[in-house]
């Protein structure tokens, strides 16, 4: 048996690569620019198609899920910010100035519409990585 080189087990994944939505989508093997000849050393092509386009989703939902992680801790910190002075602004007590105020309704309801949104993409390019694999076998 020969041996493996990296290039017969990449998965589409290296430290510090950029895994933006187009990126991924280039690289597609559904783009048409699959190596014949990397595919012919791999046993189980379509497996292979099929780790391939769960990695490549994961890594789309997580890159998805931790900007808006990024963006809440962003906001935060500014929301606080302005409830705290604003709260010293009316002479409220220092004890209720301490408590952890929570983020405005309209914040958090546009923040759950963009989490639908991301998790509607998903699905979509889950189907569709799907109906691919089950063309392609």
């Amino acid at each position: 048996m020969a041996r493996r080189t990296s290039k017969s087990l990449d998965l589409g994944w290296e430290p510090g690569r950029d895994f933006s939505p187009t990126k991924q989508l280039e690289k597609c093997p559904a783009s048409g620019e699959m190596d014949e000849e990397f595919l012919h050393g791999v046993p189980n092509v379509g497996l292979y198609l099929s780790l391939r386009s769960y990695f490549i989703q994961g890594d789309l939902m997580e890159s998805e899920i931790y900007g808006l992680m990024e963006q809440v801790r962003i906001e935060y910190p500014k929301l606080l910010g302005e409830v705290t002075s604003l709260r010293v602004d009316r002479g409220v007590g220092s004890e209720r100035t301490a408590e952890t105020p929570t983020l405005c309704s309209s914040k958090v309801d546009g923040l759950r519409w963009e989490l639908e949104e991301s998790k509607k993409k998903a699905k979509s390019l889950d189907k569709a990585l799907r109906e691919r694999d089950y063309a392609l076998v």
